[in-house]
């Protein structure tokens, strides 16, 4: 039985412009940090509610990763950013 925990939901691919991540599980609060392919951190939040906003208007296109810690749990998802 898979019993690994889902913070957030997929996002959609490609990624353009502002979307939201929906489906924060839990009403702890979050911190959402986006990183690229170098590991580089190119935007954080955090957040107390489970709906987040993305604006990646000012990151380039390409491939980032974007990584959700809430409480002792991770959960990473690649981001592809199209123009």
């Amino acid at each position: 039985m898979n019993t690994k925990s889902i913070l957030f939901s997929s996002l959609w691919a490609p990624f353009v412009g502002a979307q939201n991540i929906v489906n924060i599980v839990g009403a702890e609060q979050a911190s959402i940090a986006v990183y690229d392919v170098l590991g580089r951190k190119v935007w954080s939040q955090v957040q107390a509610n489970n709906q987040v906003q993305m604006d990646v208007s000012t990151l380039s296109a390409g491939t980032y990763f974007v990584r959700l810690s809430k409480g002792n749990q991770t959960q990473t998802e690649k981001l592809i950013i199209a123009r």
